[in-house]
């Protein structure tokens, strides 16, 4: 027999938004993640966030958000944000100095936080894709010289890194976890429509906000989209 929607059903049918694909594709990656991730959670080891710019602007806020309402109710305080730049395509520089350049900002800026000169700390690096490890390594290097550990949860795993072999290599070399989602580059990569921000150059850490009307209309689109998201996998990852 044919049953009816009950209320809630109805209530959430209503509710229902349609999201944009690049956003909604991320649903199931970060799904996964948050599997991988929950006994670090769970455990309030991430005392600080760190975006890999500009494509992996989407996913941080996404995972900053969730994070941040497990911490709270967990008592633990929130995490400490950072949007910065690891790649380029001047990698003799990149490789040579942008680490240092981390390192440098972070022992800076860090002391001006509620942690002041507490150490050790860990951050946990968002990014979309990991392909051949090069932007993993700067990360690693500098948050290294910066008395920092870390752990990077990427969306996709392209290339080389699509090889478990590949993965295992940096994170024993590293001595930190790779955390994935998918297989391949996700829509968001190199969609600065969505993140709102695009990389200056391989000397700069720190991006630029796009101030282009149509950009900034799909930014705010995207911004609701990440809300609602978030809202949806928190729901999901308390169920759990």
């Amino acid at each position: 027999m044919h049953q009816s929607p009950s209320i809630s059903q109805r209530r959430e049918e209503k509710e229902h938004v349609e999201l944009l694909p690049a956003i909604e594709e991320l649903r199931g990656p970060i799904k996964k993640l948050l599997n991988k991730l929950r006994p670090h959670i769970e455990k309030g080891e991430y005392q600080l966030l760190i975006s890999d710019e500009a494509s992996g602007r989407i996913p941080s806020l996404i995972l900053l958000r969730l994070i941040n309402e497990v911490y709270k109710e967990k008592g633990y305080p929130h995490l400490v944000f950072f949007a910065l730049s690891g790649g380029g395509s001047f990698w003799d520089y990149d490789y040579n100095q942008k680490p240092e350049d981390i390192a440098g900002y972070l022992t800076r800026i860090l002391p001006k936080t509620r942690f002041g000169n507490k150490a050790p700390l860990k951050a946990l690096i968002v990014t979309d894709t990991i392909y051949n490890g090069k932007t993993f390594e700067v990360f690693n290097i500098g948050l290294s010289r910066a008395n920092i550990q870390s752990d990077t949860a990427t969306v996709g795993v392209d290339g080389p890194m699509k090889e478990g072999d590949s993965r295992h290599r940096l994170e024993t070399m590293y001595q930190t976890h790779i955390f994935w989602g998918m297989e391949g580059t996700p829509q968001i990569s190199g969609r600065e429509d969505l993140s709102g921000v695009r990389t200056i150059d391989p000397f700069h850490l720190q991006t630029r906000t796009i101030t282009d009307p149509d950009v900034v209309a799909t930014r705010i689109r995207a911004r609701r989209d990440v809300r609602t998201l978030t809202h949806e996998l928190v729901k999901w990852y308390k169920q759990q």
